[in-house]
């Protein structure tokens, strides 16, 4: 009892609960409702709120049916009770002109954004009731009825009725009230012929607003109004007739992250899918996710120890629990401590158990052929062809040795040579000296049904790496990247594939096909970020009206590889990389300072152009350039602007 139910017709009290289906009603002058029966469920959605806010331990509803200018504020602390005699209490907003409340927002005070203008609803430093709730317009700047406020760290944003106008408001002391101003008056071109639809705000690691339009492209906006600063960017989406209809922003772990509903045509068909923006916050270009509509392969296996067994083999024994590799898998080692000399290397799984296995180098031979398997004694002995000069420690993959134990078919072995075209089948554990059968591989009894082949690799020499001492993974590198049925028949996606760019690939049965087996790689759709300068202005009058010619470009970039600069989108050159990479190692993210020499052409505005279109990262923090003024004339100056 005593909650507040609203109809069309009039308001009321609820008088008594008869069971979960059932009320009855009496009128807020505490007279019976004339109508002798209850109301069962029912209503319209006409009779809900159109915004809510909290403030000062009340719950409002503003903007209700046939009361589109009331508020309405429940008992403190008790946020479904509107009875008067607990405190609860409404008004009616009409300064100014009496407009419908589309929005309503709480901070220091209760700020409603209503059609034509900003109200500030407040009681000043009274207590929050009927008898001390003033209303002032701040802006005679409506709101649009669908795109509600965004609140900031310290300001409100908020779009104009009709136009797609941004603007911020905040508390100003000198005049004592809340302004704001135009945040779109530099960029009328993104908004001119579309209008935002939705928009969400991203604090953190940047503060940027991210806004749909109505086209189906979405503009940004850095925004830290603390420095005075903001920018916007255009974000369209790649990949054939890709429109975003949607965002929103949702915090996870210490970010957060951005979501859009983006709609596409593939293979004859529209859907919508849901993507996420991928953070920075990574060293490592291999982690790079900047592809659009992407899947991801990373699935690293923790390793435990890398050991050799006494009076064993040369073979190194990987430990990393329930791995769930296959013979013969490419694999890649990574962050092992003490025995470096294995990171970056890529390798195959050998003589696997559910929890460990040898590393057999990458390269391996062609195929030679078997020409006969014999039982000798206790051990199996294998005659082959003169193709493969096969010693006393190679490893041996074996193939379609039909008729077999299944234990020697599609596994590496170890070799005991025996002369030049036979050797014994042994295990990478098996002492040197021993002549017995490995556990568990009886010799043959039959022979070979089909023709044998064998392949001969190398084991990684224990006495060519260091001690082991802790940590490391191993990731399974595969050619073949599946979970694309999504974009089934696309024929133009790029990948980053440990750290290297690949492009020019087509989904097939929902996977595409790399050059080059990759632990690391994400495969989407590519795009072209780019930024273009405006142009060269200088304080000196004498330069104005005379053509000028940018050399070169000195930068300062923050985790960059792979960014190119031009006079122009077409005459374009990569800034320099790689230092001091070991040759194993993919090129490293650039962070600090670095230049890129531009054609010398000339042109009479100075202006450049910086281009990313590889799937890696790339952040701007300066630019400086060295330029020329008029024919034969090199001025040698720099100017410095910041650009992110």
């Amino acid at each position: 009892g005593g909650d507040h139910a609203e109809f069309v017709d009039g308001q009321y009290y609820v008088k008594a609960v008869t069971d979960e289906d059932n009320f009855t009603l009496e009128d807020t002058d505490g007279s019976a409702w004339d109508v002798s029966s209850v109301y069962t469920t029912g209503g319209t959605v006409s009779d809900y709120p159109r915004t809510s806010a909290y403030f000062r331990q009340r719950l409002g509803f503003a903007s209700q049916y046939n009361k589109r200018e009331n508020v309405e504020w429940t008992a403190q602390n008790l946020h479904s009770t509107f009875t008067k005699s607990s405190n609860a209490f409404g008004y009616r907003v009409d300064e100014s002109d009496a407009n419908e409340i589309r929005h309503m927002m709480s901070g220091a005070d209760v700020l409603l954004f209503t059609q034509g203008s900003v109200i500030l609803s407040t009681s000043g430093e009274e207590s929050f009731n009927i008898g001390n709730v003033n209303n002032i317009e701040q802006m005679a700047a409506g709101i649009d009825a669908k795109v509600a406020p965004l609140k900031m760290r310290n300001s409100i944003i908020y779009v104009q009725d009709k136009h797609s106008l941004v603007f911020d408001l905040a508390y100003t002391f000198e005049q004592d009230k809340y302004l704001g101003t135009d945040l779109t008056i530099l960029v009328p071109h993104f908004i001119e012929s579309a209008t935002i639809v939705s928009w969400a705000y991203q604090s953190v690691p940047q503060p940027i607003v991210w806004c749909v339009l109505s086209n189906g492209t979405m503009i940004g906006m850095l925004y830290e109004r603390d420095n005075n600063i903001f920018g916007w960017f255009e974000r369209e989406s790649s990949g054939g007739t890709g429109t975003i209809e949607d965002v929103t922003v949702t915090p996870e772990g210490a970010d957060d992250v951005v979501y859009c509903v983006t709609k596409r045509t593939v293979d004859t068909k529209t859907r919508k899918f849901h993507e996420t923006m991928w953070n920075r916050k990574f060293d490592d270009v291999r982690d790079s996710r900047f592809l659009d509509c992407s899947v991801s392969l990373d699935t690293p296996v923790t390793v435990s120890n890398m050991v050799e067994e006494s009076g064993a083999s040369v073979g190194i024994k990987v430990t990393a629990t329930g791995h769930g590799f296959t013979e013969n898998d490419i694999i890649e080692m990574d962050a092992v401590v003490g025995a470096t000399e294995v990171n970056l290397n890529k390798y195959r799984v050998a003589e696997k158990g559910t929890n460990d296995f040898y590393l057999v180098k990458r390269d391996i031979s062609e195929k030679a052929n078997v020409t006969g398997i014999e039982a000798d004694g206790s051990y199996v002995l294998v005659t082959h062809d003169a193709t493969l000069d096969i010693n006393t420690g190679d490893a041996v993959f074996v193939e379609g040795w039909g008729g077999l134990n299944p234990a020697l078919n599609n596994l590496w072995h170890y070799a005991v040579r025996i002369s030049d075209t036979t050797f014994r089948v042994a295990t990478f554990g098996e002492a040197l000296v021993s002549s017995a059968l490995p556990v568990g591989l009886a010799p043959p009894t039959v022979p070979p049904t089909v023709v044998a082949t064998i392949r001969k690799g190398t084991l990684e020499d224990k006495a060519a790496v260091s001690a082991y001492i802790s940590g490391g993974e191993a990731r399974k590198c595969l050619t073949s990247i599946a979970g694309l049925n999504h974009l089934e028949g696309e024929t133009d996606l790029s990948a980053c594939a440990d750290g290297n760019y690949v492009d020019g690939l087509t989904v097939s049965s929902g996977a595409v096909t790399i050059p080059d087996a990759a632990g690391r790689v994400c495969v989407g759709f590519g795009y072209q970020s780019r930024m273009d300068s405006l142009p060269l202005d200088t304080p000196r009058s004498d330069f104005n009206g005379r053509v000028r010619t940018i050399e070169e470009l000195l930068l300062k970039v923050y985790k960059t590889r792979g960014l190119k600069a031009g006079a122009d989108s077409v005459t374009l050159h990569e800034m320099k990389e790689r230092t001091d990479e070991g040759w194993n190692e993919v090129t490293k993210l650039l962070t600090g300072e670095t230049s890129i020499d531009l054609e010398p052409e000339a042109n009479n505005r100075g202006k450049y152009t910086l281009i990313q279109d590889y799937p890696f990262p790339a952040t701007v923090q300066a630019v400086g350039i060295n330029f020329s003024v008029g024919v034969g004339t090199s001025e040698g100056r720099r100017g410095r602007g910041a650009e992110e």
